[in-house]
């Protein structure tokens, strides 16, 4: 049977101040009128039954999906008593299908992607189960429309199948700066690294065995008893799937993607998908703008007006604003981390 695991537990906090630790950026409808986790679920409940829809979320969050329209069993929401990156919450989820399952096919998703051509999803999911089931670990690879610094890309080898959509993977390689982006372009064999998996429960199950044996030990006791999940937390290091069993097993394959994909990480995604004015600027609320251009204006509270500036970036709300050259929005988990250690100020974040 097939089952899909919605990564929910990320903070979002380079779309503060509209993320907030309280109500992170997937419990936000930022591209579309739903919230980024709805369209997540609806996306994959197109070919998976709700039923085998599992959500792995923070439990601060938990007030958050009494607000959100899923359509999943509660019991099928596994709150993490604390963020230990995302091996954690994948191994978690793998003990909760494993004790239903055992030959059970899981996809991994974040809860926070933007995908343009649903169909164009369904099929290169679909096209894959049967590498999963053979045992391959699968990642979707987004072939690049654009030198893009803001992700981590996939440098892909040889063909494994005759459609020449499943390749080996060659190396997993960092954010690149501009230069290398250009040349990752000019090769055509790096595709962005989604984040986005499938695989057998109980092949990854061994992975972790393998690779990351604390990892397992909690996978096996809560799997024996999900009431274990505490302790089981207590002893884990904080460590990515990417780095922890991605990076180092022999097993892994990447689908090339070619739907349209973007994470939707900074402020900047929202130019992307939203039309902009005769001067280029992207406007969501009460604006006004005399001699302004390339602007992000997201004005939830009040009139905002921005006279003689470019390229840069407002958000204000009820409480807070914002205010950033677009270049620099890489910038503000920094300042939110800086804010969240001043206990004056700590009730904005």
């Amino acid at each position: 049977m097939n089952y899909a695991v919605i990564l929910a537990g990320g903070s979002g906090k380079r779309f503060w101040p509209l993320s907030r630790k309280s109500k992170p950026k997937q419990f936000l409808s930022i591209i579309s009128k739903k919230t980024m986790i709805e369209e997540t679920v609806d996306r994959v409940a197109s070919f998976i039954d709700r039923k085998n829809i599992i959500v792995v979320a923070s439990i601060e969050q938990k007030d958050n999906f009494d607000v959100v329209d899923l359509n999943i069993p509660d019991e099928n929401i596994l709150y993490e008593p604390v963020a230990k990156n995302t091996a954690m919450a994948i191994a978690y989820a793998a003990a909760f299908i494993n004790k239903i399952d055992k030959d059970a096919i899981m996809i991994v998703l974040p809860s926070d992607h933007y995908i343009k051509e649903k169909d164009l999803f369904k099929k290169s999911v679909t096209d894959v189960i049967k590498s999963a089931n053979e045992g391959y670990l699968v990642t979707f690879g987004i072939t690049p429309n654009r030198p893009e610094m803001g992700y981590g890309y996939i440098n892909i080898g040889e063909a494994i199948d005759n459609k020449g959509e499943l390749y080996k993977v060659s190396s997993f390689v960092e954010k690149p700066n501009q230069r290398d982006a250009i040349d990752y372009m000019k090769k055509g064999t790096f595709l962005w690294n989604s984040g986005m998996f499938i695989w057998r429960a109980d092949v990854i199950k061994e992975e972790f065995r393998k690779y990351l044996p604390e990892h397992y030990e909690s996978m096996v006791s809560i799997e024996k008893n999900r009431d274990d999940v505490d302790i089981a937390y207590k002893k884990i290091e904080n460590i990515s799937i990417d780095y922890g069993i991605m990076e180092r097993s022999s097993k892994i394959a990447c689908k090339k993607c070619n739907f349209t994909w973007d994470d939707v990480g900074s402020w900047k995604a929202i130019e992307r998908h939203n039309e902009k004015d005769g001067n280029g600027n992207t406007i969501i609320g009460n604006a006004e703008l005399k001699d302004a251009h390339d602007n992000i204006i997201i004005s939830k509270e009040g009139l905002t007006v921005l006279i003689g500036v470019d390229d840069i970036i407002v958000v204000r709300t009820n409480d807070a604003t914002l205010v950033c050259q677009k270049d620099k929005d890489n910038e503000i988990k920094e300042i939110i981390d800086k804010i969240g250690n001043q206990p004056n100020k700590k009730q904005y974040i």
